[in-house]
């Protein structure tokens, strides 16, 4: 391959990697469903994943729907990222619920072993429900309203544990 060839399709490969692969069937959820933000989650020297968050018209508003995009730039398995999703909403205080072993279970069974490339979306429904998608397949509904504040909080909440990400998301600070 030539030089140039390849310089372009890494180019290609680099600008898919950072545009959320979100499919019209997540968008639906969200009416006139817009970008608000988006950014990375670094960890040391690694990129962990690129967040997307949508909303109506492109303005967040907690509590009515939005999806949360996140394509993933390294391995990770399903039973570890519910795992830290419990960590997180546990140290960081985001919630309080007697659930929260129940909901790691339920988790660890709905999220799959994500790889480089892996699209995960979570999208708050209108009714406060949580669907979840897996390369555009939906994969599981919550329907626990509290889960889905607790969950989403995450990236959310203003205690987050990445206040830039969650200023990124918002539209606040995007690079």
């Amino acid at each position: 391959m030539k030089k140039s060839t390849l310089i372009i399709c890494s180019a290609i490969s680099c600008f898919a990697a950072g545009s959320a692969n979100i499919t019209e069937q997540e968008l639906a959820l969200v009416p006139n469903a817009k970008l608000v933000g988006k950014g990375t989650l670094n960890y040391l020297f690694w990129d962990i994943y690129d967040a997307f968050l949508y909303a109506s018209e492109g303005t967040f508003q907690y509590d009515k729907p939005f999806a949360l995009t996140l394509v993933y730039r390294r391995d990770f398995e399903g039973k570890e990222i519910a795992k830290r999703s419990i960590e997180e909403m546990v140290e960081q205080h985001l919630c309080q619920s007697p659930h929260f072993k129940k909901w790691e279970s339920n988790m660890a069974s709905i999220f799959p072993d994500v790889y480089e490339g892996d699209v995960l979306t979570g999208v708050r429904g209108e009714e406060g429900d949580t669907r979840f998608y897996y390369n555009g397949n939906e994969i599981a509904e919550v329907s626990d309203q509290a889960f889905t504040q607790c969950f989403f909080a995450i990236w959310l909440d203003e205690k987050t544990s990445e206040p830039k990400l969650r200023q990124q998301l918002l539209g606040a600070s995007n690079e």
